[in-house]
C-alpha cells in the first residue's frame, strides 16, 4: 500500500494478522490480559477504603477500625504497584520479542526479495516500512493494546462502582464527557495525519540521501 492510498477507519483483517505475532507467546499475552481484568477489579478498592474509613471510623472515632482500614489499604497499594510493575515490565517484553521475531522475517525477506522489487521500489518506502512500521507495531503490544483494554476496564469497573455509590452525583459527574470524546476525536485526527506525513517525509528524505 502506497503512503497516499486512503485508509481505511479499522481493518480487522489486520489487527488479526498483528495478534497472530503473539501466537508464540500465548502464555505471556493471557497473563497480561488477567492482569489487565485483577488491575480493573482493585481500582474501585482504594476510593471504598477511604469511604469507609470516613464513614465508619473517623466520624465515630473508632481508631481500631481506622488502623484495620489502613492497614488493608497500604496493603491494596502493594499489592496493585507489584501487579502494575509486572503488567508494564511483561507488556514491555512482549513488544520487544515480537519484534524480534518480526524483525528477523522482514530482514530475511528483503534479502531474498529479487532485484526487480528494488527497481520498483523506492529506497525510503522500504525503509519506512522495516523501521517505521515495524517500531509502531513494537508500540501495540508494549503501550497499546493491552494498555488501552486495561484501562477500558478500569474506566467500566470505576463507572459501575460510582453509579452504584450515587447515579446522580455520577451523572452529574460525567456531563463533560461528550465534548473530552469529542476533543479527543479531533485530536486523534490530527495526530494520525501528522504520522502519516511523517512517514512520507521520511520515505522522501532517505530517498533522497541514497
Amino acid at each position: 500500500m502506497s503512503d497516499t492510498e486512503p485508509k481505511k477507519k479499522f481493518d480487522f483483517s489486520l489487527l488479526r494478522r498483528v495478534l497472530s505475532l503473539a501466537l508464540p507467546y500465548r502464555l505471556e499475552f493471557y497473563s497480561a490480559v488477567a492482569l489487565s481484568l485483577i488491575l480493573a477489579v482493585i481500582a474501585p478498592l482504594r476510593p471504598f477504603l477511604v469511604a469507609r474509613a470516613i464513614d465508619k471510623d473517623i466520624l465515630t472515632f473508632d481508631l481500631h477500625g481506622l488502623q484495620t482500614i489502613a492497614l488493608i489499604m497500604v496493603g491494596v497499594l502493594i499489592l496493585e504497584t507489584i501487579m502494575r510493575y509486572y503488567f508494564g515490565y511483561l507488556t514491555a517484553w512482549l513488544g520487544t520479542s515480537i519484534i524480534r521475531d518480526l524483525r528477523k522475517k522482514v530482514y530475511s525477506h528483503v534479502i531474498f526479495s529479487k532485484l526487480q522489487y528494488f527497481d520498483t521500489t523506492p529506497i525510503g518506502t522500504s525503509t519506512t516500512r522495516t523501521i517505521t512500521d515495524v517500531e509502531a507495531i513494537n508500540d501495540t503490544f508494549s503501550e497499546g493494546l493491552i494498555t488501552i483494554f486495561s484501562d477500558i476496564l478500569t474506566i467500566v469497573s470505576v463507572a459501575v462502582y460510582m453509579f452504584v455509590v450515587n447515579w446522580k452525583l455520577s451523572l452529574i459527574t460525567l456531563l463533560p464527557l461528550p465534548f473530552l470524546l469529542l476533543v479527543t476525536r479531533w485530536f486523534q485526527r490530527g495526530v494520525k495525519a501528522a504520522f502519516q506525513d511523517e512517514r512520507t517525509q521520511i520515505g522522501r528524505l532517505n530517498a533522497f540521501l541514497q
